[in-house]
């Protein structure tokens, strides 16, 4: 298993993500690009033992598109 490497600026999102989902509450992680979104959600599945399913939404994705038509 590869090593798995935390910075401290991590911790308190990855503390807010797992109450959230602890209380089967949804994440949404929001920011520019290159802000560390995918990197944040990758680790904490990691770090949960979890899968973790990506979705890349943009402006022009629509709720059908996610819960299916």
């Amino acid at each position: 298993m590869q090593e798995l490497h935390l910075f401290n600026w991590q911790l308190p999102m990855l503390e807010s993500m797992s109450q959230a989902l602890s209380r089967s509450w949804m994440v949404l992680l929001v920011g520019g690009p290159g802000c560390g979104k995918t990197k944040l959600a990758r680790l904490g599945a990691r770090v949960a033992g979890r899968t973790l399913i990506e979705v890349p939404l943009t402006s022009g994705t629509d709720t059908s598109d996610l819960l299916g038509r």
